[in-house]
């Protein structure tokens, strides 16, 4: 070996040991597309021709990924028979909407989902090759090639060419559905789409735990009648459906004494039940006759008064006159703030703390009316809460309100425990070593954020549900009440208005009082802290 390949081979060797800046970057970009390739194929929603789903691999629909495909076993106490099976992806516990194979469930420690090149699903008890037991199949055949099985955010699984639309599906699972109606189905008398036809049913389980075809079916009636019964047994007619001319819905189960049709439930049994027949913010009250009577809920009035008087409510109701801020005298308010330990300030302090109501005071507004930044004499900064002569929500709510917070007077209020990382101390210490702190925590953290004072900030309730079955989502932090932080101006949402807001929140938290005001015998007010 001559010296120049001697250096040579030094020099490859020094290379391995210690890599250039640039293998190092390309290794790292490399890695990095892996990982994103493995992540990206463990989410994905396609199964393509050619391959096949295995037990603990998932398609999961997308774009939202409400539902999940793949193999479960629905027998705990046998956990070798498993089906393939659509279920909601998030949801606990399983909830099971679909099953292929319902009455061949697998027992091999591999089955398998394949998409054949004539475009046909199978499930074999086994690896997908032509050796392992066919235990289910779409039963579907087609001359072109190239098919993908796809799930979807409806929970339907389609067959269907790459690259083609819905006049491409070769198979949908909507049409050979199990006992689940899903949003988007359709009740047919025979299988819609391609392939063969046959008796749309819906069918039960034969038990909790299996899948199997049970005793009982759903379908439309094959003799034209255009009802929908449930089917006992195959042949006997248990239930019917009927919508009769006038619109009502009637489910009718058969006696097997008399095998006479008895009425289980009908509706709408009068015109309250008829959608919107009152309009917004009215109630609606059903006369014996099955006549509606609408009335508008206190403190507001019908939005077209002639329509209203001739018997038209659709338009509903709307607030009435504008509210005012007067002051309201209650009987007993000296006697509750006694037996709640509320301290009582007089009228001239308040005013003086607040510049007799200032509008420049001002902080915001809320049901029961507006909300004011004061200094007390010892130079405690409080917030104010007023109530209006014509709130919304009366004198009995305001009231309770004062009390309930009067009540949360205690070390482990959740408004600040939470901040400083003390939730746990929200827990009842009798429970605190049964339960499993994570969880508790996490559902704080989800009430939390949904009594959050602007609703724009606060989930719906499918946020909450996806929230509660994920522990892995990321939940946004609560925010502390409006009247300790936002300002009047903090609904615009503007640049102004939140340095607006900023410089009052600075302000009102440097004290956890808030008075509520309402008048009382001598000028007295309440306040409870908050």
């Amino acid at each position: 070996m001559g010296k120049d390949e001697l250096a040579g081979g030094k020099a490859r060797c020094r290379s391995m040991a210690s890599p250039s800046p640039h293998h190092q970057l390309l290794f790292f970009l490399l890695l990095a597309a892996c990982l994103c390739s493995a992540a990206a194929a463990a989410t994905t929603d396609t199964l393509l021709q050619g391959g096949s789903l295995s037990p603990g691999e998932t398609l999961v629909s997308s774009p939202s990924g409400v539902f999940e495909l793949g193999f479960f076993a629905p027998d705990q106490k046998q956990p070798s028979r498993r089906h393939l099976g659509i279920w909601y992806h998030a949801m606990a516990p399983q909830t099971v909407v679909w099953v292929a194979n319902r009455a061949a469930p697998a027992t091999s420690p591999s089955p398998s989902l394949s998409v054949t090149d004539r475009g046909e699903l199978r499930v074999l008890d086994g690896p997908a090759n032509a050796t392992a037991p066919l235990l289910w199949s779409s039963n579907t055949t087609a001359l072109r090639g190239n098919y993908s099985a796809v799930i979807d955010d409806t929970g339907s699984l389609k067959v269907r060419a790459a690259g083609g639309g819905d006049d491409e599906v070769l198979w949908d699972s909507f049409a050979h559905p199990g006992d689940t109606m899903l949003p988007g189905m359709k009740i047919a008398l025979r299988t819609p789409g391609k392939g063969p036809k046959e008796q749309m049913l819906f069918t039960s389980w034969a038990s909790e735990t299996d899948p199997s075809p049970g005793r009982y079916a759903l379908g439309i009636d094959p003799n034209g009648s255009g009802q929908a019964y449930i089917w006992e047994d195959g042949t006997a007619k248990f239930w019917r459906f009927v919508v009769l001319p006038n619109g009502i819905d009637i489910c009718y189960m058969a006696k097997k004494s008399s095998q006479e049709w008895e009425t289980v439930w009908a509706q709408p049994l009068n015109e309250c039940e008829h959608y919107a027949t009152c309009g917004a913010n009215a109630k609606c009250t059903a006369a014996p006759d099955g006549k509606a009577k609408c009335t508008c809920l206190k403190g507001f009035q019908p939005k077209i008064l002639d329509q209203w008087n001739a018997g038209n409510w659709s338009q509903g109701c709307i607030r009435g006159p504008p509210l005012g801020c007067q002051s309201i005298r209650f009987d007993d308010d000296v006697e509750d703030g006694k037996s709640h330990e509320l301290k009582v300030y007089p009228l001239d302090w308040i005013k003086a703390a607040t510049c007799n109501f200032s509008d420049s005071n001002k902080l915001g507004a809320g049901g029961f009316g507006p909300v004011y930044l004061g200094k007390l004499s010892g130079g405690e900064e409080v917030a104010v809460k007023r109530l209006c002569r014509n709130s919304g929500q009366g004198l009995e709510e305001f009231k309770n309100e004062v009390i309930l917070i009067a009540k949360l007077q205690h070390r482990n209020l959740a408004w600040r425990q939470w901040n400083e990382d003390k939730g746990i101390e929200l827990i009842d210490p009798s429970i605190r070593e049964s339960c499993s702190v994570r969880q508790v925590l996490r559902c704080i953290h989800i009430a939390l954020l949904c009594v959050q004072d602007h609703a724009d900030d606060r989930p719906d309730i499918p946020a909450v549900i996806l929230m509660l079955s994920s522990d892995n989502l990321n939940l946004p932090n609560p925010r502390p009440p409006t009247l300790m932080l936002r300002g009047r101006d903090a609904e615009t949402r503007s640049d102004q208005a939140e340095e607006e807001s900023q410089v009052q929140m600075s302000q009102a938290q440097m004290s956890p009082l808030t008075i509520f005001a309402s008048h009382l015998y001598d000028g007295l007010y309440q306040w409870s802290h908050v």
